[in-house]
């Protein structure tokens, strides 16, 4: 007779091992991606010197300002500041289960990033000029040391980093007075270029596109 542990008449459901998402990060991150296209609509549609003038590119009337002043006030570099932090956040929790697995979180971290820099430099090249990718590998390759900083001395060279391209703007800014005739010039086709600057930037939106073609369909296209 084999006496047996007695049952109660209920089963305590197994405990899943298999790891679980945040989906609190996931719908922030994916709000932010949404935020973040709201910016670079602009880029994608219009040339690249739109993005701070709106005058140049789609007309000057009342409609075509409010937009743009709505876009650039709730949503440029707001949602890239959320990027931001989520990506800082998602680099401390792979580390912190790389640790409790045992594992190397440097192999990991740089090995991710790695490959993060492939990607980036890869879609900079050959889709849009403005990826980001590349930025976040780079400073991620930094950021593995500093966040074992002093909270204090985070929060300062926070605030330094923040700073610092005010404190540059204000020092050009500054050198304006002193810009000889050619530097005026530039500087005002940056910010008001002419017919001739912003044909030369819609080809190039379509450089792929120019490209695709024939040699033949290029020669006929030109002929008279």
């Amino acid at each position: 007779m084999t006496i047996g542990t007695p049952t109660t008449g209920t089963s305590t459901p197994p405990t899943s091992t298999k790891p679980t998402r945040i989906t609190a990060i996931d719908t922030l991150r994916g709000f932010a991606l949404c935020g973040i296209l709201v910016m670079n609509i602009m880029s994608f549609a219009m040339p690249d010197k739109a993005y701070y003038n709106p005058t140049i590119y789609g007309g000057d009337d009342l409609l075509n300002r409010l937009v743009y002043g709505f876009a650039h006030l709730f949503f440029d570099q707001k949602f890239m500041a959320i990027f931001s932090m989520l990506f800082g956040a998602s680099v401390m929790l792979i580390l912190s289960k790389a640790r409790d697995k045992g594992s190397s979180g440097a192999r990991i971290h740089y090995t991710r990033n790695f490959w993060l820099l492939v990607i980036g430099v890869l879609h900079g090249i050959f889709l849009w000029q403005g990826d980001v990718l590349r930025t976040y590998a780079v400073c991620s390759f930094l950021l593995f040391f500093l966040r074992k900083l002093n909270p204090r001395v985070q929060l300062v060279l926070g605030i330094i980093i923040f700073m610092l391209p005010s404190a540059v703007n204000m020092l050009f800014a500054s050198q304006l007075p002193n810009l000889d005739e050619v530097g005026q010039q530039t500087l005002v086709d940056n910010f008001a270029p002419s017919e001739t600057i912003l044909a030369e930037d819609i080809a190039a939106i379509f450089l792929f596109e120019d490209s695709s073609r024939s040699p033949h369909s290029k020669t006929e296209s030109v002929s008279p």
